[in-house]
């Protein structure tokens, strides 16, 4: 999958779901952004706040990378693929 289900798709179904856009919005970029970190660069936004990345675009042939366990749990599983399943109350706070 690239960018037209990653965040359009996630994007659209989160609304579908009865979520707001803003939250649909947040939802869809953290999905869209594991394809899309790149860099570790620390981020420093105006209120000062701060994000430190971590890098998950890698190529395929970039094996090691792709395979490393210790950032798969924080990443891939929660930001990138649907939920298998919430309850009704933690669905009422998204809405």
């Amino acid at each position: 999958m690239q960018i037209d289900m990653h965040y359009y798709g996630v994007y659209a179904i989160a609304r579908l779901a009865g979520l707001r856009p803003e939250a649909a919005g947040t939802i869809a970029t953290a999905s869209q952004y594991v394809d899309d970190a790149a860099t570790a660069d620390i981020q420093h936004h105006e209120k000062g706040n701060k994000l430190a990345p971590i890098v998950t675009a890698h190529s395929l042939t970039e094996l090691i990378d792709n395979r490393d366990v210790n950032d798969q749990p924080f990443v891939w599983l929660p930001f990138h693929f649907f939920p298998g399943s919430i309850s009704r109350k933690v669905a009422k706070t998204l809405r």
